[in-house]
């Protein structure tokens, strides 16, 4: 008795099998297209607002880095809420954090204030890694009197010169809900 041995094509595979492989292939290339279509037509605008995170190095954030957020898209007379966003390593060992937060008008005039950071421990947000997102409110319901360009800077104010485990600093600029 004869055992049959399955035939293979010219390519070394079995007739029918090349065009099963493509076939899938040709299925899963369309539903990547269709995802990556539908992605890319969603608005992922955050609205009226100001959104901006500065990465910033390894090492940390150092005392001579100020970071500067501007923007001119706000509306006159509309109230806006303003948060700060730290982002940091979970493992960050500081329970607080002095910030010097400078603002500057469309006409130059400037105003700074320090605030004190309270720096929670606890899993707040994470993006998958080990990393704490913290939201901090620093101003509520400012409208802003002309159009132009607004600027707000921070520095951190500690007796370290460096703060290690400061992954990122963002500003959100956001209308009163």
């Amino acid at each position: 008795m004869e055992t049959a041995v399955p035939r293979l094509s010219a390519s070394g595979v079995r007739p029918g099998y090349e065009r099963r492989v493509s076939g899938r292939y040709w299925w899963y290339s369309w539903c990547v297209a269709l995802c990556l279509l539908t992605v890319s037509c969603k608005d992922w605008s955050y609205g009226d607002g100001y959104h901006y995170i500065e990465v910033l190095p390894e090492e940390g954030w150092s005392m001579e880095r100020e970071i500067f957020f501007s923007t001119s898209q706000l509306e006159v007379g509309k109230p806006y809420d303003i948060e700060l966003v730290l982002r940091l390593e979970r493992g960050h060992r500081y329970r607080s954090l002095p910030l010097g937060v400078t603002f500057e008008s469309p006409d130059r005039q400037i105003s700074t204030k320090v605030v004190q950071i309270p720096l929670q421990h606890q899993r707040v947000k994470t993006g998958g890694y080990s990393i704490v997102e913290q939201l901090v409110p620093l101003e509520h319901g400012v409208s802003f009197s002309k159009e132009g360009v607004y600027t707000y800077s921070i520095r951190h104010l500690s007796t370290d010169s460096v703060i290690p485990g400061v992954i990122e600093v963002g500003l959100i600029i956001e209308p009163v809900k």
